[in-house]
């Protein structure tokens, strides 16, 4: 009798063939914060669950990020990933413990996943001691990463700011935006057009981009096609 056709199983090799799993996007330094009682803050707006687990970062050790970071990649080996990017912190209230965390641990686990590292400026980049810190953290990540409309309305100005720091610091970027899955973002079109200025778009990936998807259907293919044109990458996460 003929074996059953396993389309799973024939993926899984496939994967594997070509290198294994890749994720894209996390945020392993604040893995693992959530417990049954907190649960229902889940559907808390994103603004403010920013600052919310502010008191949770600044308690924690060094050690228990690094934990908390191990934990994660342990759950990723096992299911075949071989690289993975994180975003860490990168503001006044984890200082440099996230990324000297991350470090150390991509350190232990190099033979196990390559992890690549993310700066997040959760204290924006308009204020000068906050930039400097987030300057300072990126010098030791991967990569730079962005949050512009963490400083609504000077969001243009952030990315201007954030630009001008990766370039100094000679990193490709990781930028979250449009993030809401709301037709009144248009971010990932303002994104590419500070690329573009910045003659910075091949090394620009734009985080989230679900609200392009609220827009009608020739604003997204005209975003598309100058995306393409200028070699601008995505990751699309809910």
């Amino acid at each position: 009798m003929n074996r059953l056709w396993n389309l799973k199983q024939q993926m899984l090799e496939a994967i594997k063939a070509k290198g294994g799993w890749v994720n894209c996007h996390a945020h392993f330094d604040k893995a693992f914060y959530i417990t049954k009682d907190s649960l229902d803050k889940s559907m808390v707006d994103m603004e403010q669950k920013w600052l919310m687990s502010d008191d949770i970062k600044r308690n924690s050790t060094q050690e228990q990020i690094e934990e908390r970071i191990r934990t994660a990649l342990d759950m990723l080996i096992e299911q075949g990933c071989t690289l993975t990017a994180t975003f860490v912190d990168a503001y006044e209230a984890v200082g440099h413990k996230t990324i000297d965390a991350a470090n150390k641990v991509k350190e232990e686990y190099k033979d196990k996943i390559r992890l690549l590292t993310i700066t997040q400026p959760l204290g924006g980049l308009m204020d000068k001691p906050a930039r400097d810190l987030y300057e300072a953290i990126t010098a030791k990540a991967d990569l730079a990463g962005g949050l512009p409309s963490k400083d609504r309305p000077n969001d243009q100005e952030n990315l201007d700011i954030l630009f001008s720091i990766a370039k100094n610091l000679n990193k490709k970027i990781h930028v979250h935006i449009d993030q809401e899955n709301n037709p009144n973002e248009k971010d990932t079109e303002t994104l590419m057009a500070c690329a573009k200025k910045h003659h910075y778009a091949d090394k620009t990936v734009a985080i989230h981009a679900i609200s392009v998807s609220a827009q009608p259907k020739d604003y997204r293919q005209r975003l598309y096609k100058d995306m393409a044109l200028n070699g601008m990458s995505v990751v699309v996460c809910p």
